[in-house]
C-alpha cells in the first residue's frame, strides 16, 4: 500500500519537474529576414526607413530555421529598414508604439 502511494508520488514528482522544461534553447533571438540571421540587440531605434516585412512564424524548437521566422517575436511583428543603415547589416523590429528595437546581421557580403 505505501509502495503505491511512492510511486504516485514519484511519478507525480516527475511529472511536474519535466513540464517546467522548455525546448526553447537557443544561443541567442533572432530574426531571420531575406535568408540572413539577424540577432536581437538591446539598442533602441527612434527612426526606422520602411516597413520591409512581418515576422511569419515563431518556432520554439531548434533545427532548420525558415525565412521571416524568429525566436524571440510572435508572427505579425513588424520589420523595418533603419534610416542609414544597409539592410544586410541591421534591421528593426517593432516591440510597441513607436518603440523599435535593433537587430544586427553577421552576414560578411
Amino acid at each position: 500500500m505505501k509502495f503505491a502511494m511512492y510511486l504516485r508520488l514519484t511519478i507525480l514528482f516527475f511529472i511536474i519537474i519535466l513540464s517546467g522544461c522548455s525546448s526553447k534553447s537557443w544561443v541567442a533571438n533572432f530574426v531571420k529576414y531575406n535568408d540572413v540571421i539577424y540577432h536581437v540587440s538591446d539598442e533602441k531605434i527612434e527612426r526606422v526607413g520602411y516597413k520591409l516585412a512581418e515576422v511569419k512564424q515563431y518556432i520554439d524548437v531548434e533545427g532548420d530555421i525558415p525565412n521571416l521566422s524568429s525566436n524571440e517575436y510572435r508572427e505579425g511583428t513588424e520589420i523595418y529598414s533603419i534610416d542609414g543603415i544597409d539592410t544586410r547589416q541591421a534591421i528593426a523590429v517593432k516591440v510597441g508604439k513607436n518603440k523599435y528595437i535593433k537587430l544586427v546581421s553577421n552576414d560578411k557580403k
